[in-house]
This record gives C-alpha cells, sequence and structure tokens, in this order.
C-alpha cells in the first residue's frame, strides 16, 4: 500500500501560517505607535487647584491687598490753661508790668487770679451801668485800683503806668493820711503781702475803664507798702 506524504507536509506549514495570523490578537490591546514616553520635565498640575493654574501669558499676577482700615481723627489738644501765658495779649502785659514794677523794689511777682479778674469785670459792668462813673466798690474784702482813659488811644497797660507815676511820692515810710492819698496806686501794685492780682476792662462813651483788684489787699495806714 502507497502512503501520501503530501497532506503531512502541508500540516506544519499550515500550523505556522495559523500562529503568524493569531499573534497581533494577542497583543496588549491599546498600545500602538511609540511606547517609550517622551521626555517632559513639567510637574504634573492640578487643573482642578486655583492656585496651581498659570496666569495668561504676558499679565503680571494680582495680589489683592486688603483695604486700610481709616486712621481715627487726632482729637483736639486742648488749651493751655497754665498762667501766665493763657492771658489774653494786655492782660499779659498789665501782669508783667506789675511784676516789673514790683522786681524794682524787690518785692516777689504777683500770680494772675481768675476770680479777681471776674470781681473786676463785674465791678465794670455796674460802672457802666451808672454812667460810666469813677467809683470804687465796696465791702469785696480786695484791694483795688481804677483807671480811665479815651478808648481809641490807651490800653490796659497804660493803667499800670499811670499807677507806677506815683512813685516820685513815695519814699518808703509808712502810710499815713499826708503820702496815702499821693501814691496809693502806686503803693498797692508793690504791697509786699500781696500776691494775687486780677483785672478787666469795660469800654462806656469812648472811655476804656481798667479795673483791678488785689488779695490781700494792700494800703493799711500804719505799714510800709515793703
Amino acid at each position: 500500500m502507497k502512503v501520501d506524504h503530501s497532506n503531512h507536509a502541508r500540516f506544519p506549514i499550515l500550523l505556522l501560517s495559523l500562529l503568524v495570523m493569531l499573534a497581533p490578537a494577542c497583543a496588549e490591546p491599546g498600545k500602538t505607535g511609540q511606547t517609550t514616553p517622551v521626555a517632559d520635565d513639567r510637574e504634573p498640575v492640578a487643573v482642578d487647584d486655583p492656585a496651581a493654574v498659570e496666569d495668561p501669558p504676558g499679565e503680571e499676577p494680582q495680589t489683592v491687598t486688603p483695604p486700610t482700615p481709616p486712621t481715627p481723627p487726632t482729637p483736639p489738644t486742648p488749651p493751655d490753661t497754665t498762667r501766665p501765658g493763657a492771658l489774653p495779649a494786655e492782660e499779659q502785659a498789665l501782669l508783667d508790668h506789675h511784676n516789673r514794677v514790683r522786681a524794682e523794689v524787690s518785692v516777689a511777682p504777683l500770680t494772675w487770679s481768675d476770680k479777681l479778674a471776674q470781681v473786676a469785670a463785674a465791678w465794670g459792668q455796674k460802672l457802666v451801668a451808672k454812667g460810666c462813673v469813677m467809683e470804687h466798690s465796696k465791702g469785696s474784702g480786695y484791694g483795688e485800683n481804677l483807671y480811665m482813659g479815651s478808648a481809641d488811644a490807651f490800653t490796659m497797660v497804660d493803667a499800670g503806668k499811670s499807677w507806677e507815676s506815683e512813685k516820685k511820692h513815695y519814699t518808703g515810710v509808712p502810710l499815713s493820711g499826708s503820702n496815702w492819698y499821693k501814691s496809693g496806686h502806686y503803693t498797692q501794685m508793690v504791697w509786699r503781702k500781696t500776691t494775687e492780682v486780677g483785672c478787666a476792662r469795660v469800654t462806656c462813651k469812648g472811655s476804656l475803664i481798667v479795673i483791678c483788684n488785689y488779695n490781700p489787699p494792700g494800703n493799711f495806714m500804719g505799714q510800709k507798702a515793703y
């Protein structure tokens, strides 16, 4: 019997062809083209994190600065009420004049008293009500000097100069009926035991009236001014 070997020879060839055809089907799905990753130095960016998203090209990042709270206003400085710096110019000049006159005879300076100035101002208004008379007050317990002059020509310090002009009538002796009348305004200015003065001015019918009150009062008969 004759055996046909041609079919047995073709069988391995057919099997090999079948294996070649099935090889692509067994490869890992989705892996096509180049499998070596392209070099990339960038860090991955999580797009759902707003802080990681880059700003658009050409624009500077914007920094949000919280608004500065307004500066509270500075409270006004309270006025300086110390004496004598806070006095109006005329009152200060008259106080200074008193103390210069006192210094000439080595008597301590006077300090300004608002209380005495108020008493002087109240009496000044009464003098106006009486028709601009020159009249001393009574019962105040203070010493008192008065002056009257033209309102458009004289100031408060002129009153002090007028009282000072009586200095030539006082020789330092105890007061008496013979020397007091001519020098009484001056001796009150320089009375050693007096420590405070307060003055005021009023105008009436074109005249300036200056009133000064002194504490403790001076001009005691039988005593020296200094």
